[in-house]
């Protein structure tokens, strides 16, 4: 009988200090289900087959949780915080595939938080700032401190395209006659092909391809001339994209470089940026006689064999900054490779379109480009 007495004594006491099971389901149900719903956003995701249909998405620890349409089945969860995005686009994170980060380095260098993520930027891929012998910096300082997620483009170049220019006394010149000349591509000491392929190796969750920015200036130093230092780099480039089994992106302006070998050289996935410059370089044949401006059959054959091609410049930008006719054919031979109209274009474009600089250009062609545009 004690042990019954004692059992009775225990189950009363949990009685009064137990919550009843209705008062649990009442709290439970009371707490929010998500820690954030935006209701009624436009989505565009393109992975998911959703474009610009209204939807409500719930988070939950920093997860996509759900994704319904409007008044379905997210209508009477509850969230932490709740946003009114009726009227808003609403996309996953969005990637610049061509940056430049290496900030107090290359004078073009940016903050990669500042410059991407108040602009929907998730993701940045720097295009080239450092080399095998400065990227472990640029990671520890630059890359390792961002809450951007920071992938790599490594440059060919040992020192990366964010080196300090260098000194060139000119002709017999004085140090009072230095001029500073930029250019990673200055000498053959820079270029180390099993150097570049053992800091990709030795860093596959950051450098995802190798980046070289051909022109001639950029190897203006190199002993024997522009044209035997860039072919040596782009040699190398290509060789060091097949060993590490990644992209190579190619920049070529005012290149020694033909068409014939860049893009014509390059493999199925390697990109060609800053495709609609109107420089020298550029992949627009004059007109000739009756028939007007075609884009280079080199260019063809390289996006037949899966060159991929981009901008790196808004095709609205160059057409509002320049009124030559040049720039209106890349921009038109733009708009053809994607298939879009112009008025779509115009919609779509993400770029500013402010006016930038046009001297030094390549002087008007004639009419408008033909349809075999790329």
């Amino acid at each position: 009988m004690r042990r019954l007495d004692v059992l009775s004594e225990q189950l009363a006491e949990r009685a009064t200090t137990t919550t009843p099971p209705t008062a649990e389901l009442t709290a439970a149900a009371a707490a929010p289900t998500f820690d954030t719903i935006l209701r009624g956003g436009t989505v565009i995701d393109p992975a998911n087959g959703l474009d610009q249909v209204e939807r409500d998405i719930a988070v939950k620890d920093g997860v996509i949780a759900a994704v319904e349409p409007v008044g379905g089945a997210l209508a009477g969860a509850s969230a932490s915080e709740e946003f009114d995005a009726t009227g808003l686009l609403v996309t996953p994170g969005l990637i610049d595939l061509h940056s430049h980060g290496f900030q107090f380095m290359d004078d073009i260098g940016v903050n990669f938080d500042t410059a991407c993520l108040g602009r929907c930027t998730t993701t940045a891929v720097d295009a080239g700032s450092s080399g095998a012998s400065s990227f472990n910096g640029f990671k520890k300082f630059v890359i390792d401190q961002c809450k951007t997620r920071v992938l790599v483009l490594l440059n060919i170049s040992m020192i990366g395209a964010g080196a300090p220019p260098l000194a060139d006394p000119g002709d017999g010149g004085s140090s009072d006659d230095l001029q500073p000349v930029c250019g990673p591509y200055q000498s053959e000491a820079f270029c180390s092909v099993p150097h570049t392929v053992q800091c990709i190796e030795n860093n596959r969750d950051t450098i995802v391809g190798i980046k070289i920015a051909m022109s001639k200036s950029s190897a203006a130093l190199f002993p024997g001339g522009p044209e035997k230092g860039e072919k040596l780099f782009y040699d190398a480039a290509l060789e060091a994209a097949g060993l590490a089994d990644v992209p190579l992106m190619c920049h070529h302006t005012f290149s020694t470089v033909p068409l014939e070998d860049c893009p014509g050289n390059l493999r199925k996935g390697d990109i060609y940026t800053h495709t609609l410059h109107g420089f020298e370089s550029t992949i627009v044949q004059p007109a000739e006689g009756d028939a007007g401006p075609k884009i280079h059959p080199a260019v063809h054959a390289a996006k037949r064999n899966g060159v991929v091609f981009v901008s790196a410049a808004a095709p609205l930008r160059l057409l509002d900054a320049s009124k030559t006719r040049l720039h209106r054919t890349l921009a038109t031979a733009w708009v053809h490779s994607t298939g879009l109209s112009l008025s779509s274009a115009c919609r779509r474009a993400s770029l500013s379109t402010s006016s930038r600089p046009t001297s030094g250009m390549a002087p008007a062609t004639a009419r408008a480009v033909s349809d075999d545009a790329i």
